[in-house]
């Protein structure tokens, strides 16, 4: 479960990351700054978990509310999510956890205040709220989630000079990558086999165990 951090850059470890809204609507250093080497190890998922990071397991519903809203949102039938998609859904989730985490540990607190003066700023940016929807949902954000998307930026924009003060944003991008990374081998990262095995090569869900035929559907 050890080893060595990956550093960011290679186009394997770009693409798992939080996609990113589009540059200048929340903090730079926000949903586009880390990717996150999960480790394979912690216990047994129960039936009604989609994962569990650490000691918290996010709900098998919990997910699928997810995925339905971004259908619904889309206009696209909601039983008609593949696969593909609760995995993409699920990485979202897990990545969340993983900094919700992270900045728990360091003591970071973003208020709700916080979050709506970020999100009227993107709508003063974009043109109103309509326009911020369509955005996000380009990013595959559905409505109910635009709130954690907002935090999750806001909490990355601070973690940096957290760990690494009076560096540049590059230098602050790594460390909060190194420190996911770290927690994420110390508490185990464990997702039911219905949504696939993480692989750790490519940062991101992999395929289904040889053992499991028949991938989760809706």
């Amino acid at each position: 479960m050890g080893g060595r951090p990956h550093h960011l850059g290679t186009r394997a470890r770009q693409e798992c990351f939080v996609k990113p809204i589009r540059r200048g609507l929340i903090p730079a250093a926000g949903i586009a700054v880390v990717a996150i080497l999960l480790s394979a190890c912690g216990g047994p998922v129960a039936a009604s978990s989609a994962v569990i990071v650490g000691e918290q397991a996010v709900a098998n519903t919990t997910l699928d509310n997810y995925v339905s809203d971004l259908h619904r949102a889309l206009n696209q039938p909601v039983d008609q999510a593949d696969f593909e998609a609760m995995q993409a859904a699920l990485n979202r989730l897990i990545l969340e956890n993983l900094i919700d985490q992270s900045s728990a540990k360091l003591g970071i607190v973003i208020t709700d205040a916080d979050i709506q003066a970020a999100i009227a700023t993107a709508e003063a940016s974009l043109g109103g709220h309509d326009q911020l929807l369509a955005v996000l949902l380009e990013s595959q954000i559905p409505p109910s989630a635009i709130n954690n998307a907002f935090r999750l930026s806001l909490t990355l924009e601070k973690m940096g000079p957290v760990l690494v003060p009076g560096t540049d944003t590059k230098a602050q991008q790594q460390a909060v990558y190194d420190y996911v990374f770290q927690l994420a081998a110390e508490i185990g990262v464990t997702p039911n086999p219905r949504y696939g095995t993480w692989d750790a090569a490519q940062l991101t869900l992999g395929a289904l165990p040889s053992d499991l035929s028949t991938p989760v559907s809706k």
